[in-house]
């Protein structure tokens, strides 16, 4: 065998054994991670994987309880239990660095209840009626139970990387049911039903921007 041959045959080999081992190599698995963070929809919790190199997969679930007190919506101050309850389903595409959008859906478990007793006279409609003509108030708040979602955010890729997501939950109009008792009898109380459904227009427009909720949210993700 020449020298010439010789060197030919140990460049063949040099080069077909790492593309020998790489192919035989088995390719990485998909990364995961897990976030913490708070934002308008509460407390959340975040479990993601990597499908490329670009996209992500997101799950999150979110929850936050609030009382308030002497809340006034439509002509009426009201008790206000709020209950943010909700999980999602994601998919983060990132176009450059940490700049990514975010598209999905939203399990929406997010409600109000509102309840008065009036101890003062309260107006409904064009009419006001003196506490002792008004017994219970009370409403509930719901909202599309599906609903989708549209963001984007700043994520770094690292191992460990703050997060700023801005998006919006695109719910539709709020859903009320809402009651009403009276003492009245007669034509008063009937002008006094048509004049609760004044009452319910009236909250339904001062709640009308919850149709496009906004969502604000910090947090911090960790890839394991």
């Amino acid at each position: 065998m020449t020298l010439r041959l010789r060197l030919s045959s140990l460049l063949v080999l040099a080069l077909a054994l790492p593309a020998g081992a790489l192919a035989q190599s088995p390719s990485p698995g998909p990364k995961i991670g897990v976030g913490l963070g708070v934002s308008s929809l509460g407390l959340g919790g975040d479990v993601f994987v990597g499908l490329t190199s670009r996209l992500e997969a997101r799950g999150q679930l979110n929850y936050w309880k609030l009382s308030l007190t002497d809340k006034s919506i439509g002509n009426v101050a009201y008790s206000v239990d709020a209950k943010w309850m909700s999980g999602a389903v994601l998919a983060d595409l990132y176009l450059a660095g940490p700049l990514r959008v975010t598209g999905g859906a939203v399990w929406n478990g997010n409600r109000l209840a509102i309840d008065a007793n009036p101890t003062i006279s309260v107006t409904f409609g064009d009419t006001t009626y003196q506490a002792g003509d008004i017994g219970t108030i009370n409403g509930k708040i719901d909202f599309r139970k599906v609903a989708p979602y549209l963001g984007i955010g700043f994520a770094s890729r690292g191992r460990v990387s703050p997060v700023l997501q801005l998006g919006v939950v695109l719910q539709g109009v709020p859903q009320i049911s809402y009651t009403a008792t009276t003492t009245l009898t007669g034509a008063a109380k009937t002008r006094f039903d048509q004049e609760v459904q004044q009452e319910v227009a009236q909250i339904e427009d001062d709640l009308s921007f919850f149709k496009y909720y906004p969502h604000v949210a910090l947090g911090l993700t960790i890839r394991l």
